[in-house]
């Protein structure tokens, strides 16, 4: 296991790869699942489309987006995202 300081340009890519897939099949599960639409798949459903914040695609190729990206302190209660929040 590498330290994170220790990770190439590659190996970010893939992981933001990784963790957008992830995102995503979260994302059509419930497209696919159609469960009963309670707080807990409403919050989760807003966490996983946080992704198109920080990364976009186009289908084929990841594209970062332009401003940089929100912090883990910058999300907000309600699933929405403050850009570089202190």
């Amino acid at each position: 296991m590498k330290k994170v300081d220790e990770v190439t340009k590659e190996g970010w890519q893939a992981i933001a790869e990784y963790l957008w897939d992830l995102l995503d099949d979260i994302d059509t599960a419930g497209d696919m699942f159609k469960p009963e639409i309670t707080g807990y798949f409403k919050y989760v459903n807003r966490k996983a489309a946080g992704r198109h914040a920080v990364i976009k695609t186009d289908g084929y190729n990841f594209i970062a987006a332009e401003d940089p990206p929100p912090t883990r302190k910058g999300l907000d209660g309600d699933g929405t995202m403050t850009r570089n929040a202190t």
